[in-house]
């Protein structure tokens, strides 16, 4: 059976997260922290999933293949805004 999970996003360039055999649904902020949504499979081992996270207006690194999750905002007056992707790690 399949679940909704949610897990916590660091605001820093690049980061793991550990998800059960999952599909990404979105990425969001609720009161005021972001998180990806996930609908997983909890009774699977997690696999180690890398993500990169870009401010808008700073550069993106075309050496890694990027799978855009979404955008969101922080800050009171969406100050600073920031884009998620999924690096895709399956060789060719």
């Amino acid at each position: 059976m399949k679940t909704v999970y949610k897990y916590p996003i660091q605001i820093k360039d690049e980061q793991w997260i550990a998800i059960p055999g999952g599909e990404i649904l979105t990425v969001g902020v609720q009161r005021g922290e972001p998180f990806i949504w996930a609908k997983v499979k909890p009774s699977i081992q997690s696999d180690n999933r890398k993500f990169r996270l870009v401010g808008t207006g700073h550069p993106i690194d075309e050496k890694e293949t990027l799978v855009y999750i979404g955008t969101f905002q922080l800050s009171e007056y969406g100050d600073l805004v920031f884009h998620l992707f999924e690096v895709d790690l399956k060789p060719f």
